[in-house]
């Protein structure tokens, strides 16, 4: 059976714009109408893709399967319009790679990797999302984001997984500064919170009853406030490794975490979608020693 163009169009609105009025908007239809394709699209098939949730709706399995196929047929649209408006020799991929990470990574790995191909393609365009691993795994699922890094494998049928490699967690302190030793920088949402230090912590025998912790923003405030001997921190090597003012504590050793791609298998991959494996898969173990 062949689906709708119309009835695609429809679902995928809906599911990007997260609404029906919004969705009807984009489309210019009446919400109605809007209801009336996404429910001739679900008869067609014999398979409910949408379902009420207090949110408003949620997608069913079969709904998340879908969508993954209109967002593959959307970038493939995409890159075939591009090249046939371009002249041969100069057809170029012009798209919107969207990946998510977490922070400690998405300036030193995501970016340098993905820089070549950025700077040999000026219309391919990059969007890099940070946050917690629970926000990018929402994301992903909700085809908002393409491709996720996570620091664990988050099994789900469908979904592809390669490992980088790891991030290396280790003890730094101020090479220049030797107070509040006994003071931990973090940046958890709040102190109840465990955290990768909690479990570095917990691993060395440490007792969080013993602990002061110190909440900062971001890993760079923790960069920072480690150099100004604000206390010791819990970093990957790789964002401390040319920095002559902090110091690991050697007797703690180290915590490997990985570094995991997610992305949604396909029948075919589009050329910028092959290009972001094939550039993340490359030489991420060189930007996380």
């Amino acid at each position: 059976m062949s689906l709708s163009s119309l009835q695609l169009d429809a679902f995928q609105a809906l599911v990007e714009e997260e609404n029906f009025s919004a969705a009807a908007r984009r489309l210019g239809l009446t919400q109605g109408a809007l209801s009336q394709r996404i429910q001739k699209l679900e008869n067609d098939l014999g398979l409910t893709l949408v379902k009420k949730a207090s949110s408003g709706f949620q997608l069913t399995y079969s709904g998340e399967r879908l969508f993954q196929y209109c967002q593959v047929r959307k970038n493939l649209e995409n890159e075939v319009v591009t090249e046939l408006q371009a002249d041969f020799e100069e057809a170029s991929l012009a798209s919107t790679l969207r990946i998510g990470s977490g922070a400690s990574i998405s300036r030193t790995l995501v970016q340098p990797l993905m820089a070549t191909a950025l700077r040999e393609r000026p219309s391919l365009q990059l969007q890099v999302e940070t946050g917690s691993a629970e926000t990018l795994k929402e994301a992903f699922f909700k085809g908002q984001i393409d491709f996720v890094l996570l620091d664990h494998v988050a099994h789900r049928s469908g979904v592809e997984t390669y490992v980088l490699g790891h991030e290396k967690y280790v003890l730094v302190e101020s090479s220049k500064f030797s107070h509040r030793r006994s003071t931990y920088l973090d940046f958890s949402a709040s102190a109840d919170e465990d955290s990768l230090l909690d479990a570095f912590l917990k691993r060395q025998g440490e007792k969080k009853a013993n602990v002061t912790k110190t909440f900062l923003p971001s890993f760079e405030s923790l960069i920072d406030g480690v150099r100004q001997g604000l206390g010791r921190a819990i970093l990957p090597r790789h964002l401390i490794k040319n920095s002559k003012d902090i110091s690991e504590v050697q007797e703690w050793g180290e915590h490997k975490v990985p570094v995991v791609l997610h992305f949604f298998k396909q029948p075919f991959y589009s050329s910028q979608f092959q290009l972001v494996i094939d550039e993340l898969s490359g030489g991420a173990e060189r930007y996380l020693l």
